[in-house]
């Protein structure tokens, strides 16, 4: 087979691999775009959008996240005062069930982000993906918090203080075999500056 021939099949193959990569990526952007065509945000629009920037090098700098951070207060029968105005109601009857709705709450977060399957960003990229009020009930207690043998984070404990809400985070770092993990912060502006966090997608 002459040098011509062996150029020409390289060529062609080489033509074949680019117009998949440019048909795959419309197809992509399609995709993305359809996902959330009512411009209503839920947990699930915001997994789908972060597995498809986690699909190329390419997409993390062409496709947005479309998440949102969730408000929540949490209380005994009382109100967060300075809670926003959508933060939706956790009730507990027992402050003993603090931290398992804590759990809970950072449970779904790392689920949302992939469960560290997804690489959705640069290191030290990060998501709010909750804000935790409480009432004023809760906020006697100080809040400890051991994330030990925990799937979503390493082993870490928190002590933060009730009377200020708390940020459930995620973080995109390179964990073990994971991409990300979950971590907690007073949600405030010099504490989210004190985590690892370089830069917040949502």
């Amino acid at each position: 087979m002459s040098n011509k021939k062996k150029k020409a099949e390289l060529t062609s193959k080489q033509l074949i691999t680019i117009i998949i990569l440019i048909v795959s990526f419309i197809i992509l952007i399609i995709f993305y775009f359809a996902l959330n065509i009512k411009g209503e945000i839920t947990r699930e629009t915001c997994k789908q959008s972060l597995a498809l920037r986690g699909t190329s090098f390419i997409s993390k700098y062409v496709l947005s996240v479309k998440c949102e951070t969730e408000y929540f207060c949490m209380n005994m029968g009382g109100e967060c005062v300075d809670a926003r105005e959508e933060a939706k109601d956790i009730e507990i009857e027992d402050i003993d069930k603090l931290d398992d709705e804590i759990f809970s709450l950072a449970e779904e977060c790392w689920d949302m982000v992939g469960r560290g399957k997804i690489n959705f960003g640069s290191k030290k990229e990060c998501g709010v993906c909750s804000v935790i009020y409480f009432d004023e009930e809760i906020q006697k207690e100080d809040l400890s918090v051991k994330f030990e043998d925990k799937e979503f984070s390493r082993d870490v404990s928190y002590s933060l203080s009730t009377d200020k809400p708390i940020a459930i985070i995620a973080i995109r770092e390179n964990w073990d075999t994971k991409y990300s993990s979950v971590l907690l912060s007073q949600y405030a502006s010099d504490a989210l500056r004190e985590t690892n966090c370089e830069k917040y997608l949502f």
